[in-house]
């Protein structure tokens, strides 16, 4: 399983470019769109927005004691921008995917997130990214007891393996809304 976090910035004449390769990939089947959140905040202060399930989550105490508790498994986005008057805009950002898992003991959550503070300029592409997953699976089948007879085993028998790896990247495109002048 590899670790990172990589930051980077995109100009805005390369969005369109963007959206085509993600939308080819995507058809391909390699990438994934998971959500598309947009929202509107004023200077200076926190927005949030987020999607996911509670899952309950068994803990078992001193003497046996059971408890339940609710443990939240969110998509979640949270910015705080600062604008500054040439245009830039700076971003406190948090961006987390927290998807529910089955692990050995029970039911578990995992989890991906990404803190970062940015100064990005009005129009301009954020991405965030390298939060990777990697998964081995290798699996065996056949017929009982034929499959573990040496040397013909492979006639009674089938493995087949996948490797699967993830990669959690973030594309944020802040936009100062202008005001209308007022009106004379």
């Amino acid at each position: 399983m590899g670790v990172g976090i990589q930051f980077g910035l995109l100009g805005t004449n390369y969005l369109t470019e963007l959206d085509a390769r993600i939308s080819i990939g995507e058809t391909q089947g390699k990438t994934k769109i998971i959500s598309r959140p947009k929202v509107q905040v004023q200077d200076g202060k926190s927005a949030t927005i987020k999607n996911g399930v509670s899952i309950p989550y068994v803990t078992t105490g001193l003497g046996g004691s059971t408890q339940t508790q609710l443990v939240d498994a969110d998509l979640k986005l949270e910015v705080k921008p600062k604008i500054y008057a040439d245009g830039r805009i700076g971003i406190d950002i948090f961006v987390s995917d927290d998807e529910p898992e089955i692990t050995a003991n029970g039911l578990g959550i995992r989890r991906r997130e990404a803190r970062t503070n940015m100064i990005v300029k009005d129009g301009e592409t954020a991405v965030i990214g390298g939060i990777l997953r990697s998964s081995d699976v290798n699996n065996r089948a056949g017929w009982p007891g034929l499959m573990n007879i040496p040397v013909v085993n492979f006639l009674f028998s089938s493995k087949n393996g996948s490797n699967n790896v993830t990669e959690l990247l973030t594309f944020i495109t802040p936009l100062i809304v202008k005001r209308p002048p007022p009106a004379s």
